[in-house]
């Protein structure tokens, strides 16, 4: 009698693709985007998904590059961004070490295409990486919690061997913490904490960001650690390849370096058992803070929980509103993707893989803002008060600023007032709540345009004059 064949994990999650293109394709009812990699067969461009909260993100292509900041993705970045469609290198990265064999392995491809198939799966608020090599399955989910200016890396082994595996983790990343790392490394102070386990960075000599620690740190004991991104890449340089990856870190910190931040974690897997573990990036203004951060996620139950807020907050922004149309692509794009974009994208990160703006455009943020007025009205509520508290005394604006400094630019650009009360009126005219009318909102003040003049950029003072 013939036994009924069982489709494997990966064949169920591939047998609900849409409009595969040869590269990837919609799975999940549209809820997530595949890319499958495999030999040179890869996408002509990074393709990335943006991941951000109110205060926090990172964008994440598919081979894993991509770059993490806070508060503002371009004067804030805390590790850098690339903007390279041709190489797309990384600047964080898990490895893996099988300490008996010596092999190394990745949970993402980072450009190499020797290793066989990784399936890389973009969803709304995180990324999944999906890879098999030397009998170790490996699922890494990459993602950001709703409330925390943190970035989590959850990485679940399933040693499908007979034989017990033996496992060296090492978490990398190059620090910015600024624009740029070739204004900023030299100021870059590495230490680590051994009571609270965390390697900290932080930029010593900075205007805009004073007194924020950028930190690393991971739910297993440390067993190793590095400041010197030399002692990390090695004499090749390579991020693919990298020396520090194989042996055991040299636990050094402090300045003068080449700055990174590397930690490393050993587990033993038990044949066929599963074991998560799991990396933070974070910043903070408050060592406090960042130790009750640490404590939270020893336990990886705590990141599960997170992901869990994360997709209920997705899927309740982005189901209010469903559309049912003769064209399915077109349901999937406007019954997710499209606003997802917008909110992540556009309004939290304002930043994409060809741009990492950073700030507020005055009448850009309305428009994005008001695609959401059924979605959820309080988003533009809160962006009308933001543009009005970018208006001039004299009844201009700022065409663009950024968060938090205020520092902008006035222009003579005149499209940018039509916004404000077009966009008052669409919000008012649909939640019927008139009580936006009676916010005060202070003005701000500073040189006028000389004649002649088309722009100037200067931070602004607050106003004593309220609308």
């Amino acid at each position: 009698m013939d036994t009924a064949y069982a489709p494997t994990t990966q064949e169920k999650e591939t047998e609900d693709y849409e409009f595969f293109n040869g590269f990837g394709a919609f799975a999940c009812e549209g809820r997530e985007y595949e890319i499958l990699l495999e030999g040179n067969n890869r996408p002509p461009a990074p393709w990335i998904n943006v991941v951000s909260n109110k205060n926090f993100g990172f964008q994440i292509s598919e081979s894993g590059a991509g770059f993490t900041w806070s508060i503002n993705s371009r004067e804030n970045k805390l590790t850098p961004w690339s903007n390279d469609p041709v190489s797309d290198r990384a600047s964080e990265a898990i490895y893996i070490l099988d300490e008996i064999s010596g092999e190394v392995m990745t949970p993402m491809s980072l450009g190499r295409s020797d290793r066989g198939t990784y399936r890389v799966r973009h969803g709304f608020g995180y990324s999944r990486f999906l890879h098999e090599e030397a009998l170790i399955n490996q699922e890494l989910t990459v993602f950001t919690p709703l409330d925390e200016s943190l970035k989590l890396w959850n990485l679940t082994l399933t040693n499908r061997s007979d034989k017990v595996k033996y496992l060296s983790l090492t978490y990398y990343v190059e620090w910015v913490l600024g624009t740029q790392g070739e204004q900023t490394n030299p100021y870059i102070l590495t230490s680590y904490n051994n009571e609270h386990e965390c390697l900290y960075s932080k930029n010593i000599y900075t205007m805009n960001f004073q007194n924020t620690y950028s930190y690393l740190f991971s739910s297993e004991t440390i067993i190793g650690y590095t400041g010197d991104r030399k002692e990390f890449l090695g004499q090749k340089g390579s991020v693919r390849e990298p020396r520090g990856a194989e042996v055991k870190l040299s636990c050094n910190t402090g300045v003068c370096y080449d700055p990174c931040g590397a930690i490393q974690v050993s587990v033993a897997i038990q044949p066929q058992e599963s074991k998560t573990v799991l990396f933070g990036l974070g910043q903070s203004t408050s060592l406090e803070e960042i130790y009750k951060i640490r404590n939270k996620y020893r336990e990886t139950t705590a990141s599960e929980k997170e992901l869990g807020r994360v997709r209920t907050y997705w899927d309740g922004l982005l189901g209010t509103v469903k559309v049912k149309t003769k064209d399915r692509a077109v349901d999937i794009l406007v019954n997710g993707w499209l606003l997802y974009q917008t909110v992540s994208c556009r309004i939290q990160a304002r930043a994409g893989f060809y741009q990492c703006g950073g700030a507020y455009g005055y009448r850009d943020q309305l428009q994005d803002t008001l695609s959401l007025l059924f979605a959820d009205s309080s988003i533009l509520r809160r962006q009308i008060l933001i543009a009005c508290s970018r208006q001039f005394e004299e009844g201009d604006v700022q065409h663009w600023w950024h968060p938090p400094m205020g520092i902008g630019v006035r222009t003579r650009i005149t499209d940018d007032l039509l916004w404000l009360p077009y966009c008052t009126a669409a919000y008012i005219r649909s939640t019927g709540d008139t009580t936006i009318l009676k916010e005060q909102v202070p003005y701000i003040k500073g040189p006028l345009l000389k004649e002649g003049e088309h722009d100037m950029m200067f931070t602004p003072e607050i106003s004593q004059s309220f609308e």
